[in-house]
């Protein structure tokens, strides 16, 4: 769309889209003002700017509110715009899989952390640095521990409790 308010009504009812490609000035809205408004109601959409001109001010507030993936001035070489679109294409997809990916790792984790919970014995998963990555209900009790103490090393917490002969 040629219209900043089009655009964005376009993105809103038809979207996701992978990329949004906007001129620094156009009528009404700045390409800058476009992109800070894309990325707080689309955030995954890789976001790129073209302008004629070298405004370094233009360029940080771009950078700063819009999150650009590129800022690129004119003229451009054809086949510059295209791999430079091609890679932001990919970046998106990057993203989004990103996302599903550790969406379904929490969703995991959470039924890890329940069934783990329902174990008669004390239970208590830690990485390889020794940090506490899950501890279950019997642990918990056993521990008294009020608080999860997930991300805490280990051996600190023993410490606390004065159980370090059991770390041993």
């Amino acid at each position: 769309s040629t219209d900043p308010e089009k655009a964005l009504e376009i993105l809103d009812r038809e979207g996701p889209f992978a990329v949004v490609l906007s001129d620094q000035r156009m009528p009404g809205m700045s390409g800058v003002e476009l992109v800070s408004e894309v990325c707080r109601r689309h955030p995954a959409t890789v976001r790129i700017i073209l302008t004629g001109f070298s405004d370094m001010d233009a360029i940080i507030q771009a950078i700063n509110d819009g999150h650009v993936y590129a800022y690129i001035t004119k003229p451009w070489e054809p086949e510059q715009l295209k791999q430079v679109m091609k890679r932001a294409v990919e970046h998106h997809e990057l993203t989004v899989e990103n996302e599903r990916l550790l969406a379904d790792l929490r969703r995991e984790s959470r039924f890890l952390a329940a069934v783990i919970d329902e174990l008669d014995s004390g239970a208590i998963a830690l990485d390889s640095d020794g940090v506490v990555r899950a501890v279950n209900r019997p642990a918990r009790e056993y521990f008294g521990l009020d608080e999860d103490p997930s991300g805490r090393r280990f051996r600190d917490l023993l410490e606390e409790k004065g159980l370090v002969d059991v770390g041993e």
